[in-house]
């Protein structure tokens, strides 16, 4: 019998919430009482992005896996693989089995046709039984090729694999995909930090960089408030929205010359422990670069520090969404302080 993991409702027959498997990396490298709150966290983001996308969902964990289930994967797929902290997510099957014969069948019989040129059996047995991960993905591979006769086994570059996770009690969680996510820890983990952001795409990096660090961003806005450049930071910053798990989202705009001293202003206002800038250098003038905001107290984070024009040509590659057409940077009206807050508008 196949159905999907144990949640907040049967997931049987009828159900139509189905599961996500969502694999994490350096949250289980944690200690018992930070890993749970890391799984806690990254619970409430893939909730929220998927909240933001008017996606239903609810979570579940079984057997120290996490799962969000939903009635739309493909979309909550694309959703849940920008959630950091996630290395990949995968729409997967719960199948109970017998022995490993049963187990075979049951794998082979979720291959859809048509029938792939090659493939791939990664089996991984978790719990003990009569045999071990090579055997399961011997005999599942075997059985493959009965129901595919002309698809042939390739370890290196298959057209398809197929990933077994056995468990204990007779269960297997099967998938054929894995989508990356971002990796990195979870949104928030490491508490907050003003992020110096004047618009640029070096701004946008940086900003994606340390979020995937843990980061929660308070932005301060050192650009340009006219509409032409209010426009092009929002289209600049529309390409990392769908990263934010946070429907509300404000810029605090910079009132002198010197951004560091009023990050640093902001942070002791808005409870921020550390200042990111997008500031890079070469390497005569990088003592230089380190100096500033040395004396404020508080940490300097630069991630883009060294990069080169390839490098930040790669990762907006790999890392960048398709803008949204209506995102638009406003003023809100409204004051923090000394700050003039503008807020994002039209997420798409």
């Amino acid at each position: 019998m196949e159905r999907a993991p144990a949640g907040t409702g049967d997931g049987g027959a009828g159900d139509p919430f189905l599961p996500v498997l969502l694999r994490y990396g350096e949250t289980a490298l944690k200690s018992g009482a930070t890993r749970r709150r890391f799984e806690l966290s990254l619970v409430s983001c893939a909730k929220a992005l998927l909240a933001l996308a008017g996606i239903r969902n609810r979570a579940a964990k079984r057997g120290g896996r996490l799962f969000v289930e939903t009635p739309d994967l493909e979309k909550a797929c694309a959703v849940l693989s920008r959630v950091f902290g996630l290395v990949s997510v995968s729409r997967v099957t719960r199948v109970e089995f017998s022995d490993l014969s049963d187990l075979s069948a049951r794998c082979a019989a979720l291959v859809g046709s048509p029938a792939p040129g090659s493939f791939a059996v990664r089996a991984k047995r978790s719990a003990p039984y009569p045999f071990d991960s090579m055997d399961a993905g011997r005999e599942i591979g075997a059985a493959i090729s009965e129901r595919f006769p002309s698809a042939r086994v390739d370890l290196g570059d298959p057209d398809l694999e197929v990933f077994v996770e056995i468990r204990g009690g007779g269960e297997a969680l099967v998938s054929t995909e894995v989508i990356a996510g971002p990796g990195g820890i979870p949104w928030g983990s490491e508490g907050k930090a003003v992020f110096i952001f004047d618009g640029t795409r070096e701004a946008v990096l940086a900003s994606w960089l340390m979020m995937r660090r843990g980061a929660s961003p308070t932005f301060l806005y050192a650009g340009a408030t006219d509409a032409q450049s209010l426009a092009f930071a929002a289209h600049e910053f529309s390409r990392i929205r769908g990263y934010v798990p946070r429907k509300r989202i404000r810029f605090f705009v910079s009132q002198g010359d010197d951004p560091f001293a009023e990050a640093a202003d902001l942070a002791k206002v808005d409870g921020c422990h550390a200042i990111v800038s997008s500031e890079r250098a070469a390497p005569p003038v990088f003592s230089r670069i380190l100096s500033r905001g040395g004396s404020f107290g508080l940490p300097v984070f630069r991630p883009l520090t060294f990069s080169t024009e390839k490098d930040l040509s790669d990762l907006s590659a790999r890392v960048l969404l398709p803008e949204i057409p209506s995102f638009s940077i406003a003023p809100s009206g409204r004051k923090l302080g000394r700050w003039e807050i503008l807020e994002a508008r039209g997420d798409g």
